[in-house]
């Protein structure tokens, strides 16, 4: 226990400095190391006296340069500035005790390079006045003479937050120059040992990396700030809790007079550590364990797990990380995890089960890295009232994906940068490595930062994606990519643009955005210097859109589509930058080009960016609306608080827990239900179903409550239109059964087909198929009164407007539905439908015979066509089309089935087309187009040599139904002008040709006799076997040429024969007497009476190939299935709907 003496004497060297000021003489004797050591400390305590009576800077080893050195080391980034944090230890390393706590940036967190100078140099001042020496640089630990002891500058980020103040705006205090001296950094020293002390487990391999660094230094400054860069590179391996540098002289036999130790004491972490902690927020409570093994194998590895527990959902990941020694920037990670998000802008749940390795690595300026990813992932529907889109889309999938990220980052901060640039590009393909998943995505996103006047900054930003699926199936909800919100176009609601069903957004294939933002500061800067700096004034200009594309159109199209439907919004609001971990956005907001089905932000928006410090400096993102202010979007006034779904269920809930007799007392309840009404999809869903429920309760509110039902049974949104329909009976009650009576059969006329017909242009595929196949099956079997003149007017205008975006089935069954309609069955009602399938067949454009697409429009569009012609509905643009591209190409068309004869399938169209024809243009052109491709299947007989046998091996190949086809067209159209084969408009074409004939007409009276002695006495059953149907059909072929050559063997030729042709059904012929049927209900060239009735089935259609040989043939058959649907997607030229899986209509 000290004497009383001694705490006396103890007080005296306290209070007159007389330690600091031995210590300060005693360092400055080492270092110089004069040679007369007396002297040198008497012209010491001289200038100490003289600084004290004139106030001037005293003796000590440090000068202003050596300050410009210590500052270099505080901020490497070359910043201009270091948090206060840095500043005081700077200031306490250098053995300054009296700090001044509220240097100028103080508030704002960044103090100054002039700042640091001033403060330190001001303190060396006092000191000396003060009789307070300088103490160079000891740690208050160590007293041991003859020793530079270097403590660690920076225990904190180097980067400090960046609240708003930049160096430029500090006025610094003038510094009188100095007299030159020795400075420390100039004397060369040498780094002989380093020494780390408190290692445990740690691998020295692995430290010699990132120490190596030092024994390069050449003076002390250098040393201190190689030391102090080491010791950052020890600390960012993440296994040191604390790492202090301590620098020596060297001692011992071999050490040198400039040499010097540099020892790191370390202290390692834990082997494991844990965390525990609770959530509770949105409805549910979570319990959320941590478990961390640092340094697990002695090379900075580390081992992460966590696991959530929730009343909802349980969560859970392990990883593992693994750094390159030496290059800490270059590493590995693996990881597993079991993850749950929800979505509630989709109605969506997603949980992830998966792996995934990553590696990290710099190339040149930029930060790359390249991961695979194998996840299970199973969606679900978050809630009841999801759309049927967010149903179909939920179940099991598996996705393996390649992906690569580069990143080149120059801003000198990532939450409100000054000035630097951002570019990030990252490209995913999935499907190559196994699973269900198949897509190639690709998204960029570009920022550059300008300072201009008045410390306004002016921030640009460009961003997009594309996603491409592979192969035929569709991409997932999971994938895609989604817009809106106040951290992408402000004024939207989250994710709340683009595609969408029933109020559930389904995001799209691609995207892009942009925003042009400028910050100052506040217009009249109140606590400029302090706490006001913290705020900036933010204008903000915001566009971007969000859409499906048909991959099949190309670059034009997609570049086209993107730049239609603009959306785009503009406002103004205050940004609060939270030091350099996060910032808020209160942004008032005017959306604009808002389209149907977007949802617009009713609230002033909060919105927050953080920036969580780390080795990899990820950005999370978060958003939050302002509850208690609704502002209108068009004018700066407030409005009642929208009802939620949380306020329906809550009232819900008040009226069924309610008794019979108590319910009318909660009147303010109901109200707050029909006020759903006014909100959003889902709201609307649930007032449609909550209204009807309680209706009869409140006899007061009833005329409110049949009027909700009435907007909601009128709502654009199909779903919510459905359910208020649906619910519409129960209104029914009393006086009011009249009213709904009317109600719903004016419905029925318009708003229940308007409802189909909406599906059918917006709606999903598998929806919009339905909604076809309900109208063709459906329509027909209403009675008149409610299929009026003026409803069927408007099925036929809307099927117009669906018409121009179809595929083939649909394309058949659309003309089902028109072709039933009683308005349509006068002659200027079928020629109307005629003049709607040449659109669809376009007759205007040359035919591409190699395109099978082109051949099957062409096929489907003429059969139905087929039916509508009449005498007073002429076929003459098909026909014409056929004689002038398809006769011509005949031989080079490609089938759209593998198993169809497709020339004969032609020419049977043109057949049947050509009773129909009517006055041509060019009449004799195309006749002599069918002309001559009747001639190439009727061969001149084989010349005879003198013993009466055939020069050649083989007899020409006679293709009767070919000629059946052509002859019968030719027969028709030759009609129109007799001439055409008269002596004396061309004799010779005459002669051949009626060589032609009796060639033919020879082998063809053979096979008829052939046929008729095979067919003879058989009946019934025995004409139903396969042999011979065909020998029938064959029969009838045969038969109809011998009948039609007969005609043309007049002279002159004779076109007054009718025939019904082969494939046509057999039809009972009407009486001799009877009056003869009008060209309306002619067949096609035959004398039987046709029934107006749907096309005719070629289900079965038996196709007879001709015999060989010169008077005997080979009998075969031919099932062809129609398949009445025209291959490909929807669209006409580029597709008006331009949906991925619509496409080309052909």
């Amino acid at each position: 226990m000290a004497t009383q003496r001694e705490k006396d004497a103890a007080d005296y060297l306290k209070k007159h400095k007389i330690i600091e000021l031995m210590d300060n003489l005693t360092g400055m004797l080492f270092f110089y190391r004069p040679e007369n050591p007396r002297e040198f400390l008497i012209e010491q305590l001289e200038q100490l006296k003289i600084s004290q009576q004139r106030g001037v800077k005293g003796p000590n080893l440090f000068n202003s340069a050596n300050l410009d050195s210590i500052f270099g080391i505080l901020d490497p980034a070359n910043q201009n500035y270091i948090t206060f944090t840095q500043y005081k230890q700077a200031l306490t390393t250098l053995g300054i005790k009296d700090i001044n706590e509220c240097p100028e940036g103080v508030n704002e967190d960044r103090i100054s390079h002039d700042t640091f100078k001033t403060e330190a140099l001001n303190s060396f001042v006092f000191f000396h006045t003060d009789f307070r020496p300088y103490s160079p640089g000891r740690p208050p630990t160590e007293l041991s003479m003859g020793t530079v002891h270097a403590r660690s500058l920076d225990p904190l980020p180097m980067r400090g937050p960046e609240l708003g103040v930049q160096p430029d705006d500090i006025e610094a205090p003038e510094i009188d120059p100095e007299p030159k001296q020795e400075v420390l950094e100039n004397k060369d020293v040498v780094v002989q040992r380093v020494h780390i002390d408190g290692l445990g487990r740690t691998k020295e391999d692995l430290l010699t990396y990132e120490i190596s660094e030092v024994f390069r230094a050449k003076n002390l400054i250098d040393v201190m700030r190689k030391s102090h860069e080491a010791r950052q590179k020890l600390l960012r391996l993440g296994i040191f809790r604390k790492v202090e540098v301590v620098i020596d002289t060297s001692r011992g036999e071999n050490a040198l007079p400039n040499g010097l130790d540099v020892t790191f004491e370390v202290t390692e972490l834990r082997r494991m550590t844990g965390s525990y902690n609770t959530m509770v927020g949105n409805n549910e409570g979570s319990m959320v364990l941590g478990l961390k093994l640092p340094n697990v194998f002695g090379r900075a590895e580390k081992m992460t797990f966590q696991f959530s527990y929730g009343t909802k959902e349980t969560s859970y990941g392990l990883s593992f990380f693994k750094p390159q020694p030496g290059n800490f920037e270059r590493n590995i990670s693996l990881n597993v995890y079991k993850v749950t998000g929800q979505f509630p802008w989709s109605s969506l749940r997603e949980t992830d089960r998966g792996i995934s390795g990553e590696l990290s690595f710099p190339l040149w300026k930029t930060n790359q890295t390249l991961k695979w990813e194998g996840v299970w992932r199973e969606l679900g529907c978050l809630a009841r009232t999801a759309s049927f889109a967010v149903r179909e889309e939920s179940g099991h999938s598996l996705k393996s994906s390649l992906s690569h990220a580069m990143v080149i980052d120059t801003r000198n901060s990532s939450i409100l940068p000054r000035k630097g640039g951002l570019l990030k590009i990252h490209q995913e393909l999935a499907g190559y490595t196994g699973g269900d998943a198949s897509f190639l995505k690709e998204d960029f996103e570009i920022q550059l930062n300008k300072t201009l006047f008045w410390d306004s900054v002016l921030s640009a930003s460009l961003w997009g994606g594309l996603l491409l699926p592979i192969g035929d199936k569709p991409t997932s909800i999971a994938d895609r990519f989604y817009l809106g919100g106040p951290t992408s176009i402000r004024g939207f609601s989250m994710y709340s643009m683009g595609p969408q069903s029933e109020g559930d957004y389904l995001g799209g294939e691609g995207y892009w955005a942009g925003g042009l933002h400028l910050y100052t500061p506040l217009p009249f800067r109140p606590g400029k210097g302090g706490f006001g700096d913290l705020f900036r004034t933010h204008f903000f200009l915001n566009a971007g859109n969000l859409c499906n594309l048909n991959y099949g159109e190309g670059p034009q199209a997609h570049l086209k589509k993107l730049a239609e439907c603009i959306r785009w919004s503009y406002g103004l609001g205050i940004v609060l930058r939270l030091g350099n971990i996060a910032r808020l956005e209160l942004n008032y907001c005017i959306p604009m080009g808002v389209q149907s089905g977007d949802s617009v932000a009713s609230t002033p928006e909060i919105a927050g960016r953080l920036s969580r410090l780390g080795s990899d400096s990820r950005e999370a993102l978060f958003c939050v609306f302002l509850g208690g202010l609704l502002c209108e979007r068009q004018a700066l006034g407030r409005t009642p608080m929208a009802v939620t779904i949380e306020d329906l269920y809550r009232s819900y809930g008040v009226l069924a827990d309610a008794s019979k007799d108590n319910l009318s007392q909660h009147k303010d309840a109901y109200q707050v239900i029909l006020d759903g009404v006014k909100g959003g999809p889902k709201e609307k869903r649930l007032a449609a179903q909550f209204i009807p429920k309680f209706f009869s309760s409140f006899p007061e509110l009833a005329d409110a409550a049949i009027n909700a039902q009435l907007d909601l049974c009128e709502d654009e949104d199909v779903s919510i239109r459905r359910q208020a329909i649906k619910e519409l009976p129960r209104f029914a009650t009393g006086e009011n059964i009249l009213r709904v009576a009317d109600i719903l059969t004016q419905l029925l006329q318009t708003g229940t087909l308007g409802g189909l017909f909406s599906q059918i242009l917006q709606g999903e595929d598998i929806v919009r198929e339905r909604a076809i196949k309900f109208l063709s099956a459906k329509l027909k079997t209403l009675p008149e009164d409610v299929m009026t003149k003026e409803v069927e007017e408007y099925v036929f205008a809307e099927t117009k407007k669906v018409l121009e975006d179809v595929t083939g089935e649909e394309f058949v069954l659309l003309m089902r539905v028109v072709s039933g309609l009683r308005v349509l069955q006068t002659v200027n009602g079928r020629q109307q439908l005629v003049e709607l399938v040449v659109e669809q067949a376009f007759l205007e454009q040359a035919l591409n015979p190699a395109d099978p697409d082109t051949v099957d429009r062409l096929l489907q569009c003429t059969r139905q066509a087929l039916p509508l012609f009449s005498k007073n509905v002429h076929s003459t643009r098909f026909v014409t089309y056929f004689c002038e591209h398809v006769l011509p190409n005949l031989s080079t068309l490609t089938s759209p089935v593998a198993e169809l004869d497709i020339q004969l399938e032609v020419l049977k169209l043109l057949a049947e087309m050509s009773p129909f024809c009517g006055d041509m243009e060019k009449l004799e052109a195309n006749l002599n187009m069918l002309f001559t491709k009747l001639l190439e299947f009727m061969p001149l007989p084989p010349e005879e040599v003198e013993n009466g046998e055939n020069s050649a091996n083989e007899e020409p190949k006679l293709q009767f139904s070919y000629v059946e086809c052509l002859l019968f067209g030719f027969h028709q159209l030759g009609k129109k002008l007799p001439d055409f084969l008269l002596d004396k408009v061309d004799a010779e074409r005459l002669k051949d040709f009626k060589i032609r004939l009796q060639y033919f007409a020879r082998g063809l009276q053979v096979y008829i006799r052939q046929l008729r002695v095979a067919l003879q006495g058989k009946t019934g059953d025995a004409l139903k076997t396969e042999e011979n149907k065909i020998k029938v059909v064959a029969l009838k072929i045969t038969n109809n040429i011998n009948v039609l050559i007969k005609d043309l063997f007049h002279n002159p030729p004779s076109f007054k024969s009718t025939v019904t042709l082969s494939w046509k059904p057999v039809q009972k012929t009407e009486a001799v007497a009877a009056k003869r049927p009008s060209g309306e209900e002619m067949g096609s060239g035959a004398s039987t009476k046709k029934q107006i009735s749907p096309q005719p089935r070629r289900d079965a259609r038996q196709i007879y190939n001709p015999p060989s040989g010169k008077y005997s043939a080979t009998i075969g058959n031919f099932n062809y299935e129609q398949r009445g649907g025209f291959r490909g997607g929807r669209g006409r030229g580029f597709g008006a709907r331009g949906n991925r899986s619509r496409g080309r209509i052909y």
